[in-house]
């Protein structure tokens, strides 16, 4: 990091320089996909370094996201993948239920960048559409697998 002040009457100068470490207290860690009475709630089980051991935050796509899972849990998967809307790689997490699955844009880890997989797949759906399978094959550049009860699609 640089710190730069500058005098501009007499045009002087000072810089500063100091090491900077940016992290994300939601960066690492093992994703879980619970049963709350009926209702998917994803908590994270987040590695602090530091203190050398796990936090537990709870129900992170609500409170740090602002989206509120419908439905039971079915499954939390990542992917490094190409986003079929800008054509860049990166890192996704898809959560899903039994009414509906969000694709997690993981790049910059502030759980607000997500959009619901209906918008994926690009085709007419119903209300309740949701994935029963992601899978990806990391040999063959990055295709992912979606398996829903109505049709099988492959993105490449």
């Amino acid at each position: 990091m640089y710190y730069r002040i500058k005098n501009k009457k007499t045009d002087y100068q000072f810089t500063k320089t100091a090491d900077l470490t940016v992290t994300s207290e939601l960066a690492d860690g093992w994703l879980v996909l619970n049963d709350i009475e009926g209702q998917a709630q994803l908590d994270m089980l987040s590695y602090q370094l530091a203190e050398m051991k796990y936090v537990r935050y709870k129900n992170i796509m609500e409170v740090y996201g602002g989206l509120k899972l419908k439905g039971k849990p079915k499954l939390v998967y990542y992917l490094y993948n190409r986003d079929i809307f800008n054509n860049k790689y990166s890192n996704r997490i898809y959560v899903g239920t039994d009414q509906e699955t969000f694709s997690i844009n993981n790049e910059a880890r502030t759980w607000t960048d997500y959009r619901n997989l209906k918008t994926e797949v690009m085709r007419p759906t119903p209300a309740n559409y949701h994935a029963e399978v992601i899978r990806s094959q990391e040999a063959v550049l990055y295709p992912t697998f979606l398996i829903t009860k109505i049709f099988l699609c492959m993105r490449m």
